[in-house]
């Protein structure tokens, strides 16, 4: 990651901050949420609507109870009434049995139900039974029937469905602990999930700031030095994103300036020597051209000033000789 550029450190960082951020969101609210919703619905749909559901059997059944005992109470005149509703009771209750049967999600449930479905099958020859007598018109029969037949056997089937009822809300119970359970599950995910989104984002911000800082403390402290005068700085920052490429440059400018400055130093230290055998051999560029063709120029009048003075030497000598020579022969 050290050498991608800065543009690309933060969109990289930034990225895996808002990827984890929303694999948080998506965990937490969309797949929590929806485990949640669909144990409430498998509630609605199996314990609730069997709770529902069995209660209103029982409701039947006491009402087919109400029915046959109204019917030797009541005026014979309605008896029919009475019959008629009994008849729509038995209907509902099958048509609860049907319904429920599908939705049952364990195996005591379907066991219960099917014992209900036997006792509900003993109990539809007593009603017969029961029926007759009212036919007969022997209500002492038929009252001897429902107190000593159908009501004790419809107690059976009452307790089947009061313990139906129990494996229905221990499924209800099932369903809620799962939820619970989910709840807290996805819970912990989002806070280990949100932990590791802080400390990430927190380690990648650290990161991006000192890959920033780093490089820009030290280009900082060369300038200044440069400002100063002073080449004796060293950067060390080398990488290849943009602060990487601007450390080279100031790396290369102050190489560069050294080497103009020991050759500059180099030659005219030379020249002070009387040494002008000289040759600028140094690759001066653009703007620094100049100080090449300075010192070359430098050179070359010294050169031609002291080859003067030389000619200058040797015609004086050549005249003290001549001088000497004269004085001898006089």
């Amino acid at each position: 990651m050290k050498n991608l550029s800065i543009s690309k450190k933060l969109t990289l960082s930034f990225s895996t901050i808002l990827i984890l951020f929303v694999i948080t969101v998506v965990i937490s609210v969309f797949t929590g949420q929806h485990t949640i919703t669909a144990s409430f619905d498998q509630f609605v749909s199996s314990p609730y609507t069997v709770t529902n559901s069995v209660n209103n059997m029982r409701t039947q059944l006491q009402g087919i109870q109400k029915d046959m005992s109204y019917i030797l109470i009541d005026d014979a005149s309605n008896r029919q009434t009475w019959l008629d509703d009994m008849d729509k009771r038995a209907v509902d209750f099958n048509a609860l049995i049907t319904k429920i049967e599908p939705l049952l999600m364990s195996d005591k449930g379907v066991e219960l139900v099917s014992e209900i479905k036997d006792e509900w099958a003993r109990l539809e020859p007593v009603r017969e039974k029961y029926r007759t007598a009212l036919n007969d018109n022997d209500t002492g029969a038929a009252k001897t029937i429902l107190i000593n037949e159908y009501y004790p056997a419809s107690l059976t089937l009452v307790d089947l469905t009061k313990q139906l009822i129990d494996a229905a809300d221990e499924l209800a119970t099932n369903y809620y602990s799962s939820a619970q359970t989910m709840a807290q599950t996805v819970f912990i995910i989002s806070i280990i999930l949100f932990t590791i989104s802080l400390i990430l984002g927190i380690i990648l911000c650290l990161y991006i700031i000192q890959s920033i800082a780093k490089p820009l403390k030290e280009i900082e402290m060369a300038s200044i030095m440069l400002a100063d005068g002073n080449f004796n700085t060293n950067i060390t920052y080398e990488s290849k994103d943009e602060f990487g490429i601007v450390a080279d440059s100031f790396r290369t400018v102050i190489e560069t300036l050294r080497v103009y400055i020991f050759d500059i130093s180099e030659k005219l230290g030379e020249i002070a020597k009387g040494n002008l055998d000289l040759t600028v051999e140094t690759n001066y560029k653009n703007d620094f051209l100049p100080i090449k063709k300075s010192l070359e120029n430098i050179i070359a009048s010294q050169s031609a000033a002291f080859s003067q003075i030389a000619i200058s030497a040797d015609q004086v000598n050549s005249g003290a000789e001549q001088m000497s020579s004269s004085a001898q022969l006089m």
